[in-house]
């Protein structure tokens, strides 16, 4: 049960593998939202059907990211009941651009230990997400890695895309919904030292929609415009197939975010053999799990002298790279789904 069945995000995606994985041990799984994107519409069912069908042997997985009607349902199923917290993003980053999400995080957040008593179970997608759990109260608590399916990554990219990109110019790439706590900004002002200092036939990407956030899209529009700088692309929404395009053009994959519960796109990046520079906050580390390279002061000129160097200094860049690889055994599917059925088991 989750509030909205978002196409192609993250939770999205879990929530699939993990009805995947549950069906598979012989368990029926079905899928329940407040409101999902119509291209899911073959997956999803409406969350009010669950209401007097779950009895005490049934288990209720609720995927908590922000506060909702759900909340209320999950108190009163008689269900066994498990919850699965991807964080909330605290409030104070959208006050300025988004009030309806600022008050859905405050809400969000000031909720949470009210399911407390409620749960047998609380698992958190990575450890700093458990301890937030811990805070609230929940008794019983873990840890479930998100789970990513590499062989949809494999997929083949989109032609058009790959072509575009394919210039010989250096690709700078950040994977991201266009919100404030992924601080874009920062991310533009490494890339002017850089195209400024070291190479100009260099171009900065970010991939993911600004819809609800266009304050701040046009906030960094000007900034953009300030800088003098060219060569700075917003995508939009992309298909998945344009997304693998970006993942394989790009030369350098940088985060300048200031709250991750997780952050999959750094996972994602490891996976395509893309060098992340990524600013070591919340979470960061631990998805990281030893790979990339993560930084605590964001010093612009320094940094855009740091993603110089790891472009034109390969033996550095293959240091980078074989961390990477290795922190990718941690995702191995076999290994979450055990996590995962263990965890089912114990309930």
């Amino acid at each position: 049960m989750l509030p909205t069945f978002s196409y192609g995000d993250a939770i999205g995606n879990h929530v699939l593998e993990i009805r995947e994985i549950l069906r598979k041990a012989g368990y029926h799984s079905e899928i329940f939202c407040y409101n999902h994107d119509p291209r899911l519409a073959a997956e999803a069912r409406y969350f009010a059907e669950l209401e007097g069908s779950m009895g005490p042997q049934d288990i209720i997985i609720y995927h908590y990211s922000l506060s909702s009607p759900l909340s209320i349902l999950y108190k009163e199923l008689s269900s066994k009941k498990l919850l699965i917290y991807h964080n909330v993003t605290p409030y104070h980053f959208f006050y300025d651009t988004n009030v309806a999400l600022a008050k859905e995080c405050y809400m969000g957040r000031r909720f949470l230990p009210d399911l407390a008593p409620f749960t047998e179970l609380a698992l958190g997608d990575s450890s700093y997400n458990e301890a937030e759990l811990k805070d609230a109260g929940f008794k019983k608590t873990g840890v479930l890695p998100i789970i990513i399916d590499f062989k949809r990554l494999s997929r083949k990219p989109s032609p058009s895309y790959s072509h575009a990109f394919d210039d010989g110019k250096k690709n700078f790439l950040f994977v991201g919904r266009v919100i404030n706590n992924k601080k874009f900004e920062d991310i533009i002002k490494i890339f002017y030292y850089y195209k400024k200092y070291y190479n100009k036939d260099s171009r900065l990407i970010f991939a993911g929609q600004y819809r609800g956030f266009e304050r701040y899209y046009m906030a960094l529009q000007e900034l953009i415009g300030k800088l003098g700088l060219k060569d700075v692309i917003f995508t939009g929404h992309i298909s998945f197939r344009e997304l693998v395009s970006l993942y394989r053009k790009a030369h350098i994959f940088i985060s300048m975010s200031e709250h991750e519960g997780f952050c999959v796109p750094i996972v994602e990046a490891f996976f395509f053999n893309v060098p992340v520079l990524a600013y070591n906050c919340c979470a960061v580390e631990e998805t990281a799990n030893g790979g990339g390279i993560l930084f605590n002061k964001k010093d612009f000129p320094l940094l855009a002298s740091l993603a110089n160097e790891i472009l034109e200094d390969k033996g550095f860049r293959d240091k980078i790279l074989k961390s990477q690889k290795n922190a990718l055994k941690r995702y191995e599917k076999k290994k979450i789904e055990k996590i995962l059925l263990d965890y089912i088991g114990s309930l």
